[in-house]
């Protein structure tokens, strides 16, 4: 019996020592989730923020946009102009359902497809063929202006590929 009682009292040492180990780890898990939480408060707080940022935004007006006077010359804020119904048709027309693989337009010999198109609706990932033909309209209006004589400053802007081809 006092033998038998001397090996209990090992598995209880192990099983003390095992608890305390179980112990140990619960505790700096705990600390590892309040920085985690305290991180996660700080990228909401800094999303918050560049939200509110986003909504200060500050735009170079077109002639036909309404000025908010209470900007400064330079960095005012503006609103832009509402669409005709014509305008107002042509959205709509263009955003309805339809075949996803239909070419609504080409610009430069990029074809923007129906599918292309429905990533400029709210919520929705903008794909790369929509970015590439704004690019490409740039681009248009760049030569545009320079055959026109307007000074327009030197830009490069790279197709959306580029990285992937340079990779």
């Amino acid at each position: 019996r006092v033998q038998a009682a001397g090996g209990c009292e090992g598995e209880v040492a192990a099983h003390e020592a095992a608890l305390e180990q179980s112990r140990t780890s619960i505790s700096l898990a705990e600390a590892r989730l309040d920085e985690a939480e305290a991180g996660l408060a700080a990228l909401r707080e800094a999303a918050e923020a560049a939200a509110a940022a986003a909504e200060q935004e500050f735009f170079e007006p077109d002639a036909d946009d309404v000025l908010d006077e209470n900007f400064p010359p330079g960095r005012r804020r503006f609103e832009p102009r509402q669409l005709t119904e014509a305008e107002e048709a042509a959205v709509s027309e263009i955003l309805q359902p339809g075949n996803p693989a239909e070419k609504l337009i080409e610009i430069n010999n990029t074809p923007i497809t129906r599918k292309d198109i429905a990533t400029l609706k709210p919520l929705e990932w903008l794909n790369d063929e929509v970015i590439n033909s704004f690019v490409e309209l740039l681009r248009d209006y760049a030569r545009q202006a320079e055959g026109a004589g307007e000074p327009l400053p030197k830009v490069h802007i790279c197709n959306t590929l580029f990285y992937t081809k340079l990779a």
